[in-house]
């Protein structure tokens, strides 16, 4: 009995010294070996950027832009395009296409977009002040319009309703809006020219009722060379409706016209011949 216990001794420390090696083997294994299953591990995704630097997952209209209720509509695709810059403020709920727009919020949207669309090009934003003299004496500095419409004014354009009031919080109409909208895309002031009559808008049935501080601009609107903003937003139509509010939406289509502005800007560079 004494043999035995002496056997099964020397058996258990062989096998205990048998592991002890091992464990050091494992622990002194090759660094390669390390760096190898290190450098099998699967990479970081990279996230892909719009032209404007946005993340495409955030840039993405679905994502951005889940109002209920201009599915469908003519300006869905300008609505969710101008949300992902944030022209609409928080995105969610409802846009309500139909609701007029006031001359403050145009502008808003207006200047935003504007600044938006050319981040990347410093000589065609619209510049906000941050302290200046008040050009309208309805639009304090206390106006949370204030800074968009100082912004058009410091850049040249004419767009009170007269020389001292704005009306920020009146609805804006259609020939007020193009007129506004013409000279941010021509980069030029339009006053009246006393020579421009309606009867140069005779393909029009309402041309009469064009105000004439505005038909200098329609005209040249129409005639501009491009896409107008009345084509753009109404279509063939032998109808102005020039004192008709704005809606929401509407203001959403013809903002569109930034976009379209900002890609005619790039010029392409010739490939040099080989």
């Amino acid at each position: 009995m004494k043999l035995f216990y002496l056997f099964a001794g020397a058996l258990i420390a062989l096998l205990l010294t048998s592991c002890s090696r091992g464990a050091q083997s494992a622990a002194t294994a090759s660094p390669s070996a390390a760096a190898e299953t290190a450098g099998s591990a699967s990479p970081m995704p990279s996230v892909t950027t719009t032209e404007q630097g946005i993340p495409a997952s955030s840039a993405s209209p679905a994502a951005s832009a889940a109002f209920t209720d201009i599915n469908g509509i003519f300006a869905q695709q300008a609505i969710e395009d101008e949300a992902t810059f944030g022209a609409f403020g928080p995105t969610g709920g409802q846009f309500r296409p139909n609701d007029p727009i006031s001359r403050g919020q145009y502008a808003q949207w207006l200047v935003s977009l504007n600044n938006a669309y050319f981040a990347d090009s410093p000589g065609s934003q619209l510049r906000m002040p941050e302290t200046a003299e008040e050009a309208f004496v309805d639009v304090p500095q206390s106006s949370p319009y204030w800074k968009y419409v100082q912004a058009l004014v410091d850049a040249g354009f004419a767009v009170g309703v007269d020389a001292h009031h704005f009306a920020a919080d009146r609805s804006i109409t259609r020939q007020e809006m193009v007129a506004i909208e013409h000279q941010v895309d021509t980069g030029q002031k339009v006053t009246p020219d006393q020579s421009d009559t309606v009867s140069e808008l005779g393909e029009y049935v309402d041309a009469k009722q064009v105000s004439p501080l505005y038909i200098t601009a329609i005209l040249g609107d129409l005639h501009d060379g491009g896409t107008s903003i009345i084509a753009r937003v109404w279509g063939k139509t032998v109808y102005l409706h020039p004192t008709n509010p704005v809606t929401r939406a509407e203001a959403a289509v013809a903002l569109s016209d930034i976009a379209e502005r900002k890609a005619s800007s790039y010029v392409a560079t010739p490939t040099p011949s080989p």
